[in-house]
C-alpha cells in the first residue's frame, strides 16, 4: 500500500510533489510491485507521473501531459454593431468570450445594446467561428439586468447566437444588460 499522508510510509514527504506549485489529486495505477503515481493539479495545467518499485521511488516526477491548448483558452467573441460591452471601462473580464471544453463550448460575458438600438426577436448578437459551433440547435436562458428578467438565447449550428425571445418585463431590462453564460454541448 502506498500512503502519501502516512508519515510512517517510506514514500511520505509532503514537499515531494511535482514541480508546479499547486495542490494535487493523486491516482495510483498498479500491476503488483510496480506502481505509477499520476498527479493532477487542481489549478495547474499539467499532469505529472512518477514510478514506484517495491515501495521506493524509482523515477523523478515527469510531465505526462499538458491540459492546455488554443481551443481551451478564452478568446474574445466579436459582436454585431448593435451591442457593446456592459462595463468595459472598469472590468474587461466581462467581455463576451468563448472557449472549448472537453464536451462543450462555453460563452460568457455581459453586454448591452448600443444606446438607442431597438432589438427585435431573432436579433443576432455574435457568430461563433468554425470549430466552436454546436452539432445541434441549443437554447438557454440568460439573465437581464441582474436577474429580475430573462431572455432566451438560441445558438444555431452555423454558430449564430441570437436573442430568440424575452419575457414581457424584459423589454426595459434588456436595454441595461444581458448576462450571457452559455454551456453548449458539442
Amino acid at each position: 500500500m502506498i500512503a502519501f499522508g502516512d508519515n510512517q510510509s517510506p514514500l511520505y514527504n509532503a514537499e515531494d510533489r511535482p514541480p508546479t506549485l499547486c495542490e494535487y489529486f493523486y491516482v495510483i495505477l498498479s500491476d503488483g510491485l510496480r506502481k505509477n503515481v499520476v498527479a493532477f493539479g487542481f489549478t495547474g495545467q499539467k499532469i505529472y507521473m512518477r514510478r514506484v518499485w517495491s515501495k521506493v521511488w524509482s523515477t523523478d516526477w515527469t510531465q505526462a501531459a499538458t491540459c492546455y491548448g488554443p481551443d481551451i483558452e478564452w478568446k474574445e467573441l466579436p459582436m454585431t454593431d448593435k451591442f457593446i460591452y456592459w462595463n468595459d471601462d472598469k472590468d474587461k473580464g466581462l467581455r463576451l468570450q468563448y472557449r472549448k471544453g472537453y464536451d462543450a463550448i462555453y460563452v460568457a460575458g455581459t453586454i448591452k445594446p448600443v444606446e438607442g438600438a431597438s432589438l427585435a426577436y431573432e436579433e443576432l448578437i455574435a457568430t461563433l467561428p468554425t470549430g466552436y459551433r454546436p452539432s445541434r440547435l441549443w437554447y438557454q436562458l440568460c439573465a437581464l439586468s441582474g436577474g429580475g428578467s430573462f431572455c432566451r438565447v438560441r445558438v444555431g449550428r452555423g454558430g449564430d447566437i441570437v436573442i430568440s425571445g424575452y419575457d414581457p418585463d424584459g423589454a426595459n431590462a434588456i436595454k441595461n444588460s444581458i448576462e450571457i453564460y452559455l454551456t453548449i454541448p458539442l
